[in-house]
């Protein structure tokens, strides 16, 4: 029987210590022995990755995914992030042992990279007829790198072993965001400070400690919105949407064709986890969770838990008012900041029919909204905010037809693949982590229209875990029982 729970921890210590300790002590050291140590530790630290083995490098890498901004460094507009360092290490050594092995290169057969270079494409046009190149640039290779940062999750965990180890890496990451942001809460600041580094200023070192909780009164009540690892309220919410989803999933499977989990360590981190889901007040977090737990009831069969979601949307209103105000709210135009939302949209609209070919380009909506006058009008509606709050409309005005047609063919594409794998691994042991990911990843999706996530790391690490599931699907078989494993228990 496999299961899932606290055996990673005994198995895999050092990689965990590794994933917690690594990237901030990084940091330290930069901030504290600038710039020698960034130096020492660049080489040093090169040097153990390529000797590690490449396992190894992807747990500590899956388990930064949600903790990417605490140690960033500048090179002019370009900042560099310890965990991108990380995967491009391994997507740097699977290139090199294929060109070994094979002497060739190839993409495996699946239709998922067509749109993705199309997407790409209409990227790098865009950037060229971008009136300020310089942030074009920069969002380009960011949109690379999280391309290469997709298809290196998602080829190399091809084996269900490593896939069932990347979860349980993820769910720990969870425990550990989730703790934070409670503690911050309490705090009132960050627990966990920023450390930006500036190589092209005399080597500036930021150690940010900012306060990052906000409040305001809903109905009488004071509500403060949950910020966690410098993560924003709806980022921090959609992070624990994806993986509240993929827990609720592995429970609902519990126990049923050999497959098991340990409840105690998975119900821990379950409950602190939507507590802090709860606290972040997140409006696309609430509708994306509640209708996919209802969609999940339905396709799993499990029709008698959809108590559950009344259950859910009772406690919310008998002891949340204030969330159950905000969601509400969802459905209301003029209410909260729904007009500032309404206005970045019909912006992000009239961009599009403006320069409908090739966009205004990458990464520039921020830029030339704030110069129309009627934005400006109802700023007070979005706090002076800019951002689109819609992937779909943002990609539209900045990347014209040819990029929104590759980004709906992107998910069109993506979705379908982990629908067909959850439909083939059906009865077998691994459908309860298949099913996981692909409403993990539906949340992603759902979110991305009214908020953007888009190029969050831990997006992308989710999905490329998410497509890993929809590969090797067509390929499943039994996980061997703990006496057939030569060194160790499947149990993770």
């Amino acid at each position: 029987m496999s299961t899932f729970g606290l055996g990673i921890v005994k198995r895999n210590f050092w990689y965990l210590l590794l994933t917690i300790l690594l990237f901030p002590l990084v940091g330290v050291l930069i901030a504290l022995f600038p710039p020698t140590a960034v130096a020492l530790v660049g080489l040093f630290g090169g040097v153990l990755l390529f000797i590690l083995p490449i396992e190894a490098v992807m747990l500590i890498a899956i388990g930064l995914a949600p903790l990417s901004s605490l140690f960033i460094v500048k090179v002019g507009i370009f900042d560099f992030r310890f965990v991108q360092v990380l995967w491009l290490i391994v997507f740097a050594r699977k290139v090199i042992q294929t060109l070994v092995e094979n002497r060739s290169f190839r993409l495996p057969r699946t239709d998922i990279w067509k749109p993705m270079v199309l997407l790409a494409l209409a990227a790098l046009l865009s950037t060229i007829i971008s009136k300020q190149p310089q942030i074009s640039t920069k969002e380009f290779v960011q949109l690379i790198y999280l391309f290469i940062l997709f298809f290196t999750i998602a080829t190399s965990f091809n084996q269900i072993n490593l896939l069932i180890k990347a979860s349980s890496v993820l769910v720990i990451a969870t425990l550990i965001v989730s703790i934070i942001g409670l503690v911050t809460i309490y705090l009132g600041v960050s627990a966990i400070p920023t450390i930006e580094v500036d190589l092209l200023n005399n080597v500036h070192v930021n150690m940010d400690f900012a306060n990052i909780t906000y409040s305001y009164t809903v109905e009488g009540f004071k509500v403060i919105r949950l910020q966690s690892v410098n993560l924003s309220s709806v980022a921090t919410a959609a992070f624990l949407t994806q993986i509240i989803l993929l827990v609720v999933s592995l429970f609902w499977f519990n126990d049923s064709n050999g497959f098991k989990i340990n409840k105690i360590f998975y119900g821990i981190v379950l409950i602190l986890s939507s507590y802090a889901w709860f606290l972040t007040n997140s409006r696309a977090a609430m509708v994306s969770l509640f209708i996919l737990l209802f969609f999940a009831i339905v396709i799993s069969g499990r029709r008698r838990n959809i108590g559950i979601i009344f259950v859910l949307v009772f406690l919310v209103v008998l002891i949340g008012a204030p969330s159950f105000s905000r969601l509400k709210d969802s459905f209301i135009l003029e209410a909260s900041t729904n007009p500032g939302h309404i206005a970045l949209w019909y912006e992000a609209v009239k961009l599009f029919v403006r320069n409908s070919l090739f966009g205004i380009g990458i990464g520039m909506f921020p830029v030339i909204v704030t110069d129309y006058l009627w934005f400006q009008n109802i700023q007070t509606y979005t706090s002076g905010l800019n951002d689109v709050h819609n992937m779909f409309l943002k990609t539209a005005a900045e990347m014209g037809v040819l990029g929104l047609g590759a980004l709906i063919w992107f998910f069109y594409i993506f979705l379908k693949d982990l629908w067909n794998s959850y439909q083939h691994s059906k009865g077998q042991t691994q459908s309860a982590i298949i099913l996981g990911f692909f409403l993990a990843a539906c949340a992603g999706v759902l979110m991305n229209l009214t908020a953007n996530i888009f190029a969050k790391e831990y997006t992308w690490t989710i999905w490329g875990l998410a497509y890993a599931a929809a590969l090797i699907s067509t390929n499943i078989e039994p996980l061997p029982s703990a006496s057939e494993q030569p060194n160790s228990r499947t149990a993770v």
